[in-house]
Formats: structure tokens, sequence, C-alpha cells
């Protein structure tokens, strides 16, 4: 651990600076910029060239490249003065697992067809393979040279801070004062040459938060990494003026993860918590009365949400329960009038409120467009396939039609679907090496056959895998999956043997277990969120933070097991 003093001007300042405007300045920043997007597919028209303006990804591209710049030069002048001083950088156990995966995320991008986009990434998100790269470059820095507690304490805290002032953004917007709206805000991210081709900014939310990250879900994420930082610096404040502080911080980022009404951030949440007491059942009597104060915040707080938006909380809950309640699907049983009944969801069957589809009767195939009466016409000729020619049926007679979905392909708003032709994708093309960050919207199969079009319109382009273990499986190949999750395996391994080994012994070891309450929180988020730029830049940081805290204590065990130990002589 590195002890020395905290200078004002030193590279020590500058890199705990830099790792601010990470943490800080980057999941907030947004200034809209004008970009010229050479399509590799010109004849997808939804997705051919055009110059389109945009506000939440480019810039904090560009903030992301010149951190990250910075912060690899500041390292290399720390290293080099500090090798004068034969003071090491930390050994870390997770830099062979991050180089792999770097390589690997490299290799992806050049050998994918579409080698521009998964470099710099699609416009409107800006996460290929270079901000991939940097946020290794921010992870592996972080977890190999920031060795001081201060250090770490001034880039949690700061993290803290732009999460209630993000926490603040979403709870006036879920209240229907949008701070992104008002003419101040727009003429601090929009620039004045832009101003006239603009006009009025509108947003598509009413009663949800979506912050500074463009998108509900996106906030949700994010919320449910500040949450469980803020939750258990709350449960083990020292003293009385820290408790009230991180008691009004915590009302205000529960509100601020209310906000959004994000079904995976709440059972993310939930989930960490669930680990989190598993982990200090040892400590539940230090912080029991505290708990319950929390659970009094939570119950209060989301009453008076539910009362001022309308109810909109409770029915999102109750929507999410009869999804799941919808979701198994029982065999298809034939109906004497004409159509197919079954007990799953009445969403994934178009055109039906309680779960069925209306087929028509044989012989009227005029009348319904469906052409199935006139289809033999044709047959044997040149153009579009037909059906052969059906015999007329009696009144007793009836066609039905039954179309095998899959049992899960509602799940979770719909994203079953998704994620299980992902899964299909990434296990037929992608078990070496992954097509590219960001080019998702060309690989995914848009004309699959099973396609629920009730739910999946014609035209409707996927263009992400809405969720972050599959995006990199994609992007970087199921081999980089399998290293970035030994990778994250084993410093939960790592972490938890150290916790158990020192417990809570001072205000350090509290904020890295708060670190790595967030850090499970982003994790399970990821299960049902993509990665963004809003997001991933302070996962890694605070991730490195936390590998630098365990691997500094793995050491100093492994020279104290070293050490002699000299035997006294009994006379």
């Amino acid at each position: 651990m590195d002890n020395r003093e905290l200078r004002f001007f030193s590279l020590r300042s500058a890199m705990i600076l830099l790792y601010c405007v990470v943490v800080a300045v980057i999941p907030l920043a947004l200034r809209m910029r004008l970009v010229e997007f050479h399509a590799p597919v010109e004849t997808w028209q939804r997705l051919g060239s055009a110059a389109s303006l945009e506000v939440f990804a480019q810039f904090r591209l560009e903030l992301l490249v010149i951190a990250g710049i910075c912060i690899a030069i500041t390292a290399l002048l720390k290293i080099y003065y500090d090798a004068d001083k034969k003071i090491a950088p930390a050994d870390s156990y997770a830099g062979y697992p991050a180089a792999l995966f770097a390589f690997l995320v490299v290799l992806s991008a050049l050998c994918s067809p579409y080698i521009r986009i998964a470099f710099w990434g699609y416009p409107d998100r800006a996460e290929g393979a270079f901000a991939y790269l940097f946020y290794l470059l921010i992870f592996l820095v972080a977890a190999n040279l920031l060795n001081a507690e201060i250090d770490k304490k001034i880039i949690f805290y700061v993290a803290i801070a732009a999460g209630l002032l993000q926490s603040g953004i979403a709870i006036s917007q879920f209240f229907g004062f949008d701070l992104l709206k008002s003419a101040l805000a727009q003429r601090l991210f929009i620039p004045p040459e832009y101003a006239e081709m603009v006009g009025d900014v509108e947003f598509i939310f009413t009663n949800k938060a979506y912050g500074t990250t463009y998108n509900p879900n996106y906030l949700g994420g994010y919320m449910a990494m500040i949450l469980p930082m803020v939750f258990v610096r709350y449960l083990f404040a020292r003293n009385g003026r820290e408790m009230v502080f991180w008691l009004l911080a915590l009302f205000v980022t529960t509100a601020g993860f209310l906000a959004p009404t994000s079904i995976g951030a709440f059972v993310a949440v939930v989930a960490v918590l669930l680990v989190f007491f598993l982990l200090t059942a040892g400590q539940i009597r230090r912080y029991y009365p505290k708990l319950l104060c929390a659970l009094l915040i939570f119950v209060a707080v989301a009453g008076f949400s539910e009362m001022l938006s309308g109810g909109m909380i409770s029915r999102k809950f109750i929507s999410f329960y009869s999804r799941m309640q919808d979701l198994p699907l029982a065999a298809v049983s034939q109906q004497d009038d004409g159509y197919v009944e079954g007990e799953g969801p009445a969403a994934s069957r178009p055109g039906s409120e309680q779960g069925s589809v209306l087929i028509p009767e044989a012989g009227k195939a005029g009348d319904g467009g469906t052409g199935i009466g006139d289809a033999g016409d044709d047959a044997g000729k040149p153009g579009p396939a037909s059906m052969p020619k059906l015999t007329p049926a009696t009144d007793r007679e009836k066609i039905v039609l039954g179309l095998d979905r899959h049992p899960l392909d509602s799940f979770a708003s719909h994203r079953g679907y998704i994620w299980r032709k992902t899964w299909q994708m990434m296990l037929q093309d992608n078990l070496l090496l992954g097509s590219g960050f960001d080019t998702f919207v060309y690989n995914f199969p848009h004309w699959d056959p099973h396609r629920d079009h009730g739910l999946f319109r014609i035209g409707l382009l996927i263009d992400k895998p809405h969720n972050t273990y599959l995006q990199i499986g994609t992007g970087a190949g199921f081999l980089a999956l399998l290293v970035y999750l030994f990778l994250l395996g084993v410093h939960g391994f790592h972490y938890i043997r150290v916790y158990r080994e020192r417990g809570l012994q001072a205000e350090s070891d509290i904020i890295m277990l708060a670190l790595f309450a967030g850090w499970l929180g982003y994790l399970l988020q990821g299960l049902s969120n993509d990665s963004v730029l809003s997001n991933a830049p302070v996962f890694w940081a605070l991730f490195g933070l936390s590998v630098n805290y365990v691997q500094n204590h793995l050491n100093s065990e492994g020279r104290e097991s070293r050490r002699p130990t000299v035997k006294k002589r009994s006379r």
C-alpha cells in the first residue's frame, strides 16, 4: 500500500482527477454532435448512410478517449519515477485475463466484415472495440497503481456524488419536470450551430426517468450499482453525523432507483441484498436497527412515488407479475370453431386478448386475404412459392394452424426470444471470435420464420441483445466471454476470502464492501441490460479499485507467511 502524503500538484493527484472524470463526468456529460455515418450495407434503407445529430454517446466516447490517453501517459510517468524509488506496481491477478480479453476484442474487430463499426461502434451507441480497450486500460491502471487508501476513498465518494446528482435528475423527470428540457440545460448540451436544426427537444417517456442515459433501463442499471454502495455505507456509518448524511443519501438514491421503474434493476438489487446478508450474517447485530430504518425509507419513498405518479410503480410490478404467471405454455388444443387456444401469454398471440389465434375457415380465402383458396391456381408456374389447392370444407371441417414458439420467448418483456436467438447465433458463429461490438444489427436473424410478428413487427430491426454477457459473446466471441467470466469469478472468490479474513477493521474495508455490492449489482443488472457508455466506465474504474484492494491484502498475507520465525531456545 502507498501511505505517502498526497500532494496537490503531483502525478498521483492528476491520476485521481482523471478517475474522477471517469466515474462522475462521463455518466453525466451530454453534448450534441453531428455524426456522419457511412453504412456498410446500403441496401437496408433504415441503416443507410446519413448524417444525424446525437447527444448521448459520441461526446462520452470523446471524453473516454481523452481521459484514457491521459491516464495512460500519467501511469507511464508514474511507473518511470517510481522505478527510481524502487516502488513497483502491484502484481494483479487480473492482468493476464484482462490482456487476453483485450486481445480477443481487437482480433474480433479486425476480422469483422464491418470493421469500422466494430472499432468505433454504431453512431447512437459508440461502444466498439476502442471503448472496450479504454475500459480495460482504466481497469488495469486502477488495479495496479492506485494503491493508497485515500485515493480509493476520493474516487469512491466522487462516484457517489455523481450518483446523487443523477438521482436528482431522475426524480425531477419522474414527477414531470425534466431538467434536460429546460432552456438552460439545452443551451449547455446543444452547441449554437445546431440550435436552429433541432428546434424543441422532446422525449418519449412519461412518469419514467432516464437521467442522462437516454433509456430508463440504462438508468436502472446505473442505480443498481449506486444504490447498494450507498446502502452498505449507511449501514456501517461510524457515528451519528455520518449516519444522518448517509440516511439522506439513501433516501435520494432510493427515489432515483425507483424513478425508472426498471424491473431488471429491482431484481438485481434484491439479489445483491440477499448475497450481502449472507456475507455479513455475523455483523447483523451491528446494523439491524439501521436496516429497519432503511426499510421504512423504501416503503415511504415507494408509497409517495406511487401516489404522485398515479400508480405507475404498482402497474409496472402488476404487469411483470401477470407476465410471469402467463409464462409457461401448455399443450395446444383444437377448438370446434376454428381457432387454436393455448394457456400462454396473450401478448405472444397477435390479434387476441385471450391467448387465441383466429384462423379462417377453408374455402373463404378470398375475403380473408390469406390466399388459401386460390393458392393452387399457379402451382408449377415460375414465381413465388404457393400452397396446394385445398378441397372445399364442410361446415364441420376446420383448419387449425399451430405456430410453434419457444415457451420462454415472452420472458422479461419478450427479451427471451432475443436471448434465445442470440445464444444460438453465438454458438454457431462466434465460438472463437466475435462479429465485432455494435455490429449486432447486421448479424441478428431478423427474418426468422418463427419470429412472433405480433411482438416484433415486420421491418423492426433488433439492434442489441439486451444482455451484457451475450453482447460480449457475440461481439468478442464465446471464448472472450469465458475469459470475462473467469476474471469476474476470480475476483469474487478473492474478495470473499479477504473479507472473511479481515472483516471490517477500517473505513477502507467498509468502502470496499460497498464497492463489492455495487460491483455485484452491475453484473446482475447486466443479465437484462446492455453495456453502455454512461455506465460501463464507472463499473470498470471501481472494479479496478476493488482488485487493487484485494491484491494488496493478498500480497501482504503472502509476505507474512514467508517471514521466517525465530524459535527461542529453552534453558
